[in-house]
């Protein structure tokens, strides 16, 4: 089980995250909470505020093409779904009103953050609340990124075949790249961009708007994005250093929560895990 940490962050008039979860809890009737978002249906499955911190499950309703039933000494079968019963793809998550984090259990067909974030956007249908959560890096990582003023140079790969229609939309600083591998039917794209010239010569444009869209791909999509570099330096005297921004990203993976008998991660597990990622990130997650 891989847990990724994210901010969370609100424009102005948006309601305190609270006060969503509040209402979610409050709202006992399961199908009652289900939003549609991405075209897919959404909810939170199960909610608890545990000594001072938010558990929940998301679920996104897989009514596509889903698994087989296996058995070793037989032909795969179906499932016997009855009417309104499909796929179900769980993802955990633990919200920290007091360090205003939210980590989130990493599975790939399941509920990411970007549409955790839009779900939370969406609930109250009675307010314009818009949420959005950002990846967390390594403080190490983030203090040198932020003090590289001259970025001298850019490297990402992506992986087009993993990418939505939303990913596309929300990766507006992308769009010609991702469109020219896709136009080439392309698996995958790297794009290498360097600065020429004097020593204190960057990269202009939109750079900083490209790395910026590129870690919120890397938040929301793991999968799409196979690699991220930056080279940089705080003065024209300095050294470039490069950073890689996906593995000095913040997360943990554990290995002790095992498959239950149904070869689901149970609930309970999942959530203590979140709990010994937020316990074991305490200095980090500030």
């Amino acid at each position: 089980m891989k847990i990724h940490a994210f901010k969370v962050n609100k424009e102005d008039k948006t309601a305190d995250l609270v006060d969503v979860l509040n209402l979610i809890n409050a709202e006992k009737r399961l199908d009652k909470r289900i939003r549609l978002i991405n075209r897919a249906e959404l909810r939170v499955d199960s909610i608890e505020l545990r000594d001072g911190v938010w558990l929940l499950d998301f679920v996104k309703f897989r009514q596509t093409q889903g698994p087989g039933r296996g058995k070793k000494k037989a032909k795969t079968e179906g499932f016997d779904f009855k009417r309104g019963e499909s796929f179900a793809e769980e993802t955990a998550a633990l919200y920290d009103p007091a360090t205003n984090y939210i980590l989130i259990q990493y599975n790939h067909s399941g509920v990411r953050a970007g549409s955790i974030a839009q779900y939370l956007s969406d609930y109250d249908g009675t307010s314009a609340n818009v949420y959005s959560l950002d990846p967390k890096y390594d403080p190490d990582t983030e203090r040198k990124l932020q003090q590289k003023a001259i970025k001298k140079s850019l490297s990402f790969r992506i992986d087009v075949t993993q990418m939505s229609a939303q990913d596309l939309k929300n990766g507006v600083a992308l769009e010609k790249a991702i469109g020219f591998g896709r136009d080439c039917s392309a698996g995958q794209i790297t794009v290498e961009l360097s600065a020429g010239g004097t020593r204190d010569n960057g990269l202009k444009g939109k750079v900083n708007a490209t790395l910026k869209a590129l870690r919120s791909l890397a938040g929301d999509n793991p999968a799409a994005v196979q690699s991220v570099k930056i080279g940089g330096k705080a003065s024209e005297d300095d050294a470039v250093e490069v950073l890689d921004l996906l593995t000095e990203r913040l997360h943990v993976e554990l290995t002790d929560i095992k498959p239950g008998p149904d070869l689901r991660l149970p609930l309970d597990d999942r959530w203590k895990g979140l709990l010994r990622a937020r316990n074991g990130w305490k200095k980090v997650l500030t």
